[in-house]
């Protein structure tokens, strides 16, 4: 099944001067067809025009679970972004979960506990009457990491990494502990040696995340340069695919998506905004759509409805069926994430610059379709994979 329709429009195309490499080698399949997700430009531009006079305020990332100082912030990312995927059970379809705080004597057992604040997510031990909350997803994998550190762990120190005789699994499986059925975070193997990969890395900055970005120049894209394209350079980073199938046969070129490499940039933005220690980065407004498994539930949705699939891949998203990484239903689908992200930054801009007022750039559009996708009733797509 193809669908051409939008398909004449090419991509908007960044400037030359600090210019996304990645965007560019994406926009090369803006005219191929597709055979299970479309993206529908005229619907993307419909929720722009709602949208496009609100204030959108890029999230500074000081909530609990983050550090306030901004440098321990920066090098918690790091670790953060580093394993920021995969948290749905492919087996039973539940999403990793962590109580934290947690009453120390209970642990995670929810049976011990009674709900205070279902919105919030706050509950209090029956035995002990010690608050808690229940955090789900990415949120509770950074519960963990936020957690190890209260608890005296020193999960942001990369020589704490690297020494596999104190980062063992057990340990790591204590770090990621969380609510049955899902007692431990999925892909516990995976995420210990990309800790452990990355570690190995940051020897080349004095084990420092920020010296990446001083590194350079505070330039999200500098010819291979850029804070984006340096980070995308890490193990733990790599997020690209080989190709799609053409129609007349053989294959197009590789798909750079670098999901957490560009989150990693835009997170790191948001807290700089509001900050008297960090600098800001420069070129934001060539930072593509972190293409992960939110965003698509958000832009396929009734309010947005610019996502299109085709009747096999909805109904395996439907039934919560398992989708193999790298397959044409996975990269068609984040390639049109990528394309409806772009679309729909111009043009809200266009709106925006027509009224008088400053642009907005992912750092401030991302975060409101990914809490749009993940508070959505839908199911997402489920997708075993250490690239988003």
């Amino acid at each position: 099944m193809t669908d051409r329709s939008n398909r004449n429009e090419a991509l908007p195309r960044p400037a030359s001067n600090g210019m996304n490499p990645y965007l560019l080698r994406l926009s090369a399949y803006s005219n191929y067809p597709r055979f299970y997700a479309w993206p529908h430009f005229d619907k993307m531009r419909e929720f722009a025009e709602k949208i496009a006079l609100q204030e959108l305020v890029a999230p500074s990332w000081r909530d609990g679970i983050y550090p306030e100082d901004d440098l321990e912030f920066v090098q918690f990312l790091g670790m953060v972004d580093t394993i920021n995927f995969y948290f749905t059970d492919a087996v039973t379809k539940t999403k990793f979960q962590t109580l934290w705080p947690e009453c120390r004597a209970c642990g995670q057992d929810l049976r011990h506990y009674e709900k205070v604040d279902e919105k919030k997510r706050v509950y209090r031990c029956l035995i002990h009457e010690q608050p808690a909350r229940l955090h789900s997803g990415a949120t509770a994998m950074t519960a963990c990491l936020r957690r190890a550190l209260k608890e005296g762990l020193p999960i942001t120190d990369p020589k704490f990494l690297r020494d596999l005789r104190e980062w063992n699994l057990k340990r790591a499986a204590n770090v990621f502990r969380g609510v049955p059925p899902l007692n431990v975070i999925p892909m516990l193997r995976e995420r210990r040696s990309l800790l452990y990969e990355s570690a190995l890395r940051l020897q080349d900055f004095d084990d420092q995340w920020i010296n990446v970005f001083r590194g350079s120049s505070f330039r999200a894209f500098d010819n291979g340069r850029g804070v984006v394209e340096v980070i995308a350079s890490f193990e733990s980073f790599y997020d690209v695919y080989t190709s799609l199938p053409l129609p007349g046969g053989g294959f197009g070129p590789p798909l750079p998506f670098f999901k957490r490499a560009h989150l990693f940039a835009q997170m790191y933005e948001g807290r700089a905004r509001s900050s008297s220690v960090l600098t800001r980065l420069k070129g934001t407004e060539f930072l593509i759509l972190p293409a992960d498994y939110e965003l698509p539930k958000a832009l396929s949705s009734p309010e947005i409805g610019a996502l299109k699939f085709s009747p096999e891949l909805q109904q395996k998203i439907r039934n919560q069926e398992v989708l193999e990484d790298g397959s044409a239903m996975v990269v068609e689908t984040r390639l049109a994430t990528v394309e409806l992200g772009e679309v729909f930054q111009e043009s809200v801009n266009q709106i925006r610059k027509a009224a008088g007022l400053d642009p907005y750039t992912k750092v401030e559009e991302d975060y409101p379709l990914w809490l749009a996708g993940r508070n959505s009733p839908d199911p997402h797509i489920i997708v075993p994979s250490t690239r988003f």
